[in-house]
């Protein structure tokens, strides 16, 4: 018997984020690659501003960055199971990008944007409010 499909769903390239706090927040972008990906930057095409890393990425590679403020860093998990520090790979062009409140458009792009579909991307962050005791 033949499964039935219920519906398609494409690879996006840009995507939504509603930061609903009052405040800019960092983010953790997680890159799984399934294929190689020369050079990834991930836009926040609403301040115009961009992250990125001057490297090839190879299928089983998973690339972590984060933009926490005091917990920046940029990392690689080769398919070995081997985390490597590419902070010195990081593009001279790169802003540690934030999300400012409200709605934000993400982007993922690279050299050649026929690899975009190489990359399984996930974006973490927490919504900053004003605390008051």
């Amino acid at each position: 018997m033949k499964p039935v499909v219920f519906a398609v769903v494409g690879k996006a390239y840009t995507v939504e984020v509603d930061n609903k706090g009052g405040f800019s927040a960092g983010v953790i972008i997680r890159a799984e690659f399934t294929a190689e990906v020369r050079n990834p930057r991930f836009k926040n095409l609403t301040t115009d501003k961009f992250i990125g890393i001057d490297r090839t990425f190879r299928r089983g590679e998973i690339l972590e960055i984060s933009t926490l403020p005091g917990s920046k860093y940029m990392k690689l998990w080769q398919s070995s199971g081997t985390a490597v520090n590419l902070i010195k790979n990081r593009n001279v062009q790169t802003s540690w990008i934030q999300l400012v409140p409200g709605t934000n458009m993400m982007a993922v792009e690279c050299d050649d944007l026929n690899q975009r579909g190489n990359m399984d991307v996930t974006i973490y962050y927490t919504p900053l409010y004003l605390e008051v005791e």
